[in-house]
């Protein structure tokens, strides 16, 4: 007497470990694990599990970060801020918004000109190498960009001219 082909019979043990093997995952991923361990106290010493090793207080590993290159406490940039002295000196002042490259002009004599265009459109200058505008001094020009550079914040900037639709590689310029 023949039950099952052997075909058959190997599609049901198939089917059997797959969804066997889908019920335990599900179980198994979907299991909730309650831990019963207290939050750190600050201040207090955390006991390392190496054996031989000593504790370590929780504000000494903020007060020297070993990720940081100065080791001072994060929030303060120098000792003197550590220690609570306002220090005002060491923080540069804010970037000020860069202006615009509206254009850049290339005469045969090798003089090349800037267009820069400042305040919202609300002021325009032509420069060349040397030329202030805005607190920005013009440092280089090439054929599509210019680095400026601002005195006050000691910050080197480089802008580009905004690419245009009409701009492509087949155009001769």
């Amino acid at each position: 007497m023949k039950l099952l082909s052997r075909t058959t019979l190997l599609t049901i043990l198939n089917a059997a470990v797959f969804l066997g093997g889908g019920l335990v995952s599900y179980v198994v991923l979907t299991h909730k694990v309650v831990a019963n361990v207290p939050p750190p106290q600050p201040g207090k010493a955390v006991p390392s599990a190496a054996p031989g090793r000593i504790s370590i207080e929780d504000d000494a590993i903020l007060a020297k970060p070993i990720f940081r290159r100065s080791r001072q406490a994060i929030g303060f940039d120098n000792a003197a801020s550590a220690n609570g002295v306002d220090s005002k000196a060491d923080i540069p002042p804010p970037i000020p918004p860069s202006p615009v490259l509206v254009g850049v002009l290339r005469w045969e004599g090798g003089q090349n000109w800037v267009l820069l265009e400042g305040g919202g459109g609300a002021s325009r200058r032509l420069l060349a190498k040397g030329g202030n505008f805005e607190g920005w001094r013009v440092i280089r020009i090439g054929a599509k960009e210019v680095t400026l550079h601002h005195g006050e914040s000691k910050v080197d900037i480089q802008i580009r001219l905004p690419v245009t639709g009409g701009d492509t590689s087949n155009n001769p310029k």
